[in-house]
């Protein structure tokens, strides 16, 4: 049986025309990565006790993707080209 979260990833793969393959994969494509970010969105919404570290785990990404990702969800992310610009 799949896992909530695995399943969480499988609606929104199907929502974007991808699959969980491609939400778990490297590919930067923009259909993709809106995929991989409504996935991450709906995930910590499911389970907003699990830190960003698991989170990432989950996405098989980087132990900070997902502190970053959320940022860029909730709007308080600025690259370090808008904060040298500002």
């Amino acid at each position: 049986m799949a896992s909530a979260h695995r399943e969480i990833m499988a609606r929104c793969a199907a929502e974007h025309g991808v699959t969980v393959d491609d939400i778990l994969g490297r590919s930067t494509h923009p259909r993709i990565l809106a995929a991989r970010y409504a996935a991450l969105a709906a995930c910590h919404e499911a389970f907003p006790g699990e830190t960003a570290h698991r989170l990432s785990e989950w996405f098989r990404k980087d132990r900070t993707w997902a502190w970053q990702g959320l940022r860029r969800l909730s709007g308080t992310y600025r690259s370090s080209r808008k904060a040298r610009a500002a």
